[in-house]
């Protein structure tokens, strides 16, 4: 799942995921239409629960199970 498609959930918004990265709503949609910073994967794989490979494949491998 890519990050626009978890903003594209029920009862998922990019003003939530921002406030509790510290950023503008409008930043977080940025990221969904381009690329997420480096530095800013790993929060927001722990807010989302999405793999880093699926907020940056250029920089993560994929999730074991799903290289197999």
């Amino acid at each position: 799942m890519t990050l626009a498609e978890y903003l594209a959930q029920p009862k998922v918004t990019s003003v939530a995921v921002a406030r509790r990265l510290g950023v503008a709503h409008s930043t977080v949609l940025r990221w969904a239409e381009r690329r997420v910073p480096a530095d800013r994967v790993r929060p927001l794989a722990a807010i989302t629960g999405l793999h880093p490979h699926e907020l940056r494949p250029d920089l993560y491998d994929p999730p074991a199970e799903a290289a197999a």
